[in-house]
C-alpha cells in the first residue's frame, strides 16, 4: 500500500484499462521491471525543479516568474557586465 495517492493527473482511459484487463499478469511483469530499473524514481538529473517544493499553482507560477526574470534580464545583465569586465 502506497502512503500517499499518486501524485500525477495522469490516469487510464475506460477503453485503455479494458485493453489491458487481459492481460495484466504481463502488465505487472513490465511495471516492476520498469520500478526495479529506476522508472519511478526522480533524481537531481532527471529535472531543474528536483525536491523543489511547490505545493500551490500559486507558487509555482511565482516560482516560473522568478526563473524566467532570471533569464532574461538578470542572465543578460550579467554576461554583459562580465564582458565589460574582461575588456578592460
Amino acid at each position: 500500500m502506497l502512503p500517499t495517492h499518486p501524485a500525477t493527473h495522469i490516469r487510464l482511459t475506460e477503453q485503455s484499462a479494458i485493453a489491458i484487463a487481459g492481460d495484466m499478469e504481463a502488465w505487472v511483469g513490465k511495471l516492476e521491471r520498469a520500478g526495479e530499473l529506476g522508472e519511478f524514481s526522480i533524481g537531481p538529473d532527471d529535472t531543474a525543479w528536483y525536491k523543489a517544493s511547490l505545493n500551490t499553482e500559486e507558487e509555482a507560477v511565482v516560482a516560473y516568474q522568478r526563473v524566467d526574470d532570471l533569464l532574461r534580464r538578470f542572465l543578460p545583465a550579467t554576461r554583459e557586465q562580465v564582458a565589460r569586465t574582461v575588456q578592460t
